[in-house]
């Protein structure tokens, strides 16, 4: 029943979002991602305005002063390790921390020997879009590695 009001909220979300060159892209999000994922709402939006606001602490501060949603208590812990700008690797837009927190940290903590293994050995010009992110085919190559191996999405 959850996954099913959980869809239901990505539908909303996505029937909200603004007519701009970028629905695409967060239309192919939503359906090629976080719902075959089961990816919660509520954990990806408060992951989302942490990594936004930069830390926590922040998003807490703008809860209080600006009576924004309030999704904190949704947050994953493994966010809390990217939050700061600094801490986060390259390659990864912002949704797929938000949403995938635990897969980010566990790729770029692999040992570089095991990448190929999951990738094959494709140029790095390959791997990447325009934007030098990782094009969707291989974040869904990392996501289907994670799944392989720990089974359980931190954000589902």
């Amino acid at each position: 029943m959850f996954n099913f009001f959980n869809k239901l909220h990505w539908e909303q979300f996505l029937a909200d979002t603004k007519e701009t060159p970028e629905k695409t892209e967060t239309s192919q999000m939503v359906n090629d991602f976080f719902i075959p994922d089961q990816i919660n709402i509520k954990k990806f939006l408060a992951n989302y305005q942490i990594i936004s606001h930069g830390s926590r602490e922040l998003y807490k501060q703008e809860i209080k002063l600006f009576g924004v949603p309030d999704y904190i208590r949704h947050a994953t812990s493994t966010i809390d390790i990217f939050s700061n700008i600094i801490d986060r690797p390259i390659g990864y837009d912002n949704w797929f921390i938000s949403g995938y927190p635990d897969v980010v940290d566990w790729f770029r903590n692999m040992p570089e020997e095991e990448i190929p293994i999951i990738f094959g050995t494709p140029l790095e010009e390959d791997c990447l879009n325009e934007r030098h992110k990782f094009k969707f085919e291989y974040l869904r190559k990392m996501i289907n590695a994670f799944k392989n191996k720990k089974n359980k999405l931190e954000c589902s």
